[in-house]
């Protein structure tokens, strides 16, 4: 059992090279190697662009660009974010599995991006 000071801290097995990253800036710093992003109910996804509408408020921007940056994920967990949209760059994700969007305020995957992720498992 991890001790609480260690909850939330990646592993990266060496022999796999394969890595968890927690936050935007972990995915980015481990951009090949990243199979998993965990992001439930993240303050990663406000917005902290001052010149935005959406400042403070769920955004998918910082969201899209590191997603384009992760060629080999495979499991992605944005629930509880509510988010109201899913950034376009979801579509380039060729390797990815999983797609977890429960708890966000979106009314519907939209059908053609749901033909394009035919083999991922969306948990909504």
């Amino acid at each position: 059992m991890q001790p609480a000071a260690l909850k939330g801290i990646c592993r990266l097995p060496l022999g796999n090279r394969t890595f968890t990253a927690s936050s935007l800036a972990e995915a980015v710093r481990h951009s090949k190697t990243v199979k998993a992003l965990i992001l439930p109910a993240s303050d990663d996804l406000l917005c902290r662009n001052l010149m935005c509408e959406h400042v403070g408020d769920p955004c998918i921007c910082r969201l899209s660009a590191v997603l384009e940056k992760l060629p080999n994920l495979e499991h992605l967990n944005l629930s509880n974010n509510n988010l109201s949209a899913l950034p376009e760059s979801l579509r380039r994700l060729s390797k990815l599995e999983t797609l977890d969007i429960r708890g966000n305020q979106l009314h519907e995957v939209p059908a053609d991006l749901q033909q394009q992720l035919c083999s991922v498992q969306v948990l909504i």
